[in-house]
Order: structure tokens, then C-alpha cells, then sequence
């Protein structure tokens, strides 16, 4: 079981990022790229996940969770520019940096998680965490064209604003090949 605490972007910067999917989709075709979107209902900016934790588990962290959330006031976030992540010129991730919020968002992370005595895994060691929403995965073909400047197009893209109201907590497992989850609360700030 793996959980994830974070926030769902606003209705308006979710159907954005779904057209803008889909114009993802349709370059990277054209050039011999595979594209594997996010799920529309899995857009979200995460802030911590932890792998292996049992609902006991969870149970003994909420209350600190709770109470950072009620510490909080609502804060807007603002979506921008698709940003490739991966090694040279071969990007593996599709995202939506923040450039409104992403300090609020950072310093959230930190306090979530500081509750959670053991951390977060949510990133890999070594690199600066930074607010980010995955929009897809690409895939590299044999005789794909070369991916530099590929995404340039949509660097000044706006994704408009998403007001931060409440927390979200989600609950992943593995059924067979299948990955099910399950929103187990909202908790709104203040």
C-alpha cells in the first residue's frame, strides 16, 4: 500500500493540461515518440508518499497532518510551462512546473514531512525537491528524430491558478496488474 498527501489542481488548469496532453500526444507521434499521459484523475501536485504504510500507520500520522492543515490559509498556486525531465537530450517525465505557490508548496512539504517521522520518499536522494505535476511519460522509439527543443512550444504555456483549500489523501495498492486508489479524505486548511 503506498500513500500519497497533496493537491488537486483547480477544474479550470486540469482541462489545460488535458489539451495540452493531447498536443503532446500528437508531436511526439509525428515524430516517433511514444507518449504515455497521466491520468486525468492523477493530475496533482504530490507532496509526500510514503511506500509500506498500514492504515495503523497512517492513523497515528493524521493528527499531525491535521494539524498543519489547520495552520494554513489558503494560497493560490500558479500552473506553467511544460518542463522535460530526464538525462540529456532523452526526457522520461513530462511536467508543470509552479511559478506562483511553489514556496508555500515546499515549505508544506517540509512540515508534512517532518509529522511523518520517517520522511518522505517522494524524491530521489541527492536532488533538490521542487513542485512539480507529472503530466506524462515518454517513450523513446528506435528512429525517433532528436528531442531538443522538442517541447519549446509550450514553454510560456499557462495553465491558469488553482486556489489551495485542502489537502488530499490518497491511498494506492496493487490489485494484479492493476494499480487502484482510493481519495480516503479531504482536510481543509484552516
Amino acid at each position: 500500500m503506498r500513500w500519497l498527501i497533496g493537491i488537486e489542481p483547480s477544474l479550470t488548469s486540469a482541462e489545460a493540461m488535458a489539451l495540452a496532453q493531447e498536443d503532446v500526444c500528437d508531436l511526439l507521434e509525428t515524430l516517433g515518440w511514444g507518449w504515455v499521459p497521466t491520468d486525468p484523475a492523477r493530475l496533482r501536485w504530490v507532496l509526500w508518499l510514503q511506500p509500506g504504510l498500514d492504515w495503523d500507520a497512517y492513523e497515528r500520522m493524521r493528527a499531525g497532518v491535521v494539524n498543519i492543515a489547520r495552520t494554513l490559509t489558503s494560497w493560490d498556486i500558479r500552473a506553467h510551462a511544460l518542463a522535460p525531465l530526464g538525462q540529456g537530450d532523452v526526457p522520461r517525465l513530462l511536467t508543470v512546473g509552479a511559478r506562483e505557490g511553489a514556496e508555500e508548496l515546499g515549505d508544506l512539504r517540509d512540515r508534512l514531512t517532518s509529522a511523518a517521522a520517517w520522511g518522505s520518499t517522494s524524491q530521489s536522494v541527492g536532488r533538490p525537491w521542487r513542485p512539480v505535476l507529472r503530466l506524462g511519460r515518454v517513450q523513446r522509439r528506435r528512429g525517433a528524430s532528436d528531442a531538443a527543443g522538442l517541447f519549446s512550444p509550450f514553454a510560456g504555456v499557462d495553465f491558469g491558478r488553482t486556489t489551495v483549500q485542502e489537502l488530499v489523501v490518497w491511498r494506492q495498492s496493487r490489485e494484479g496488474d492493476r494499480v487502484a486508489e482510493d481519495i480516503v479524505e479531504r482536510i481543509a486548511l484552516g
